[in-house]
């Protein structure tokens, strides 16, 4: 096991957050943020 925190780690946590963000928001609007901006209002 390694205790330092390489870049692979430091980029797998934000992938990580960045999911459990767009849940959220999903969860909270009932939509999903990204692909409904890009699908064009």
């Amino acid at each position: 096991m390694q205790h330092v925190d390489g870049p692979g780690a430091t980029v797998r946590r934000a992938r990580n957050t960045e999911a459990v963000l767009s849940r959220i928001f999903e969860s909270a609007t009932g939509e999903s943020g990204p692909v409904n901006r890009t699908a064009g209002r």
